[in-house]
This record gives structure tokens, sequence and C-alpha cells, in this order.
């Protein structure tokens, strides 16, 4: 009994040793593009694009010369790519440009 007991433990283990670990595509699940750090600073806030001035002083808005290269900008009913890039930060923005949501891909 305890050698029929043994040998389905091998078996068992032998079995679970077998199958391969899942593997992800590098980045998924993590955080490279710090969308933790951007959140805070973009949700909430007018983006001032490159082209655009703004007069007077403006404490609730954000120039988006200063987010990372490569960001994605995604107004309202844009076409977006979906290949995924772990480093690059995507925001996406109402009609008037205030920030709703910041992501990594």
């Amino acid at each position: 009994m305890k050698l029929f007991a043994t040998l389905a433990l091998l078996l068992v283990s032998a079995a679970a040793a077998a199958v391969p670990a899942k593997r992800q595509a590098p980045g998924i699940g993590q955080d490279g593009c710090n969308a933790a750090k951007w959140g805070p600073l973009l949700v909430g806030k007018k983006i001032i694009l490159p082209n655009k001035c703004v007069h007077g002083t403006h404490n609730n808005v954000f120039y988006a010369k200063g987010l990372p290269e490569g960001t994605r900008i995604i107004p309202p009913g844009t076409p977006v790519t979906a290949d995924y890039r772990f480093n690059r930060l995507n925001l996406e923005v109402t009609s008037d440009y205030i920030g709703t949501k910041v992501w990594c891909g």
C-alpha cells in the first residue's frame, strides 16, 4: 500500500514538472511606462498640445511637451493600433483634452 502511494505521488510530481509554465510577453503586467507616476499628474488636467498657446496662469494644465517620447494622446473616437509596447505611455483624453485614463501599452 505504501509502495502504491509513493508511486502515485511520484507520478503526480513528474506530471506537474512536465507541464511548462505559462509565459507572458515581455513587460505584460509591469509598469514599464511609469503609468503609476504619470496618472496623478495627468488625470483631471487639461493637456496643452505643443502647438497651442495658453494665456494667464493655469494650475490645472499639463504641457504635452513634458510627456515621454512616444506617448499617445488619444481623444474620443481615435483609432489606436493594437501593438503592445510595455514602455509606451497612453493617455486617454476627453474632447476638451482633459486626461481621463493612463496606461502602458
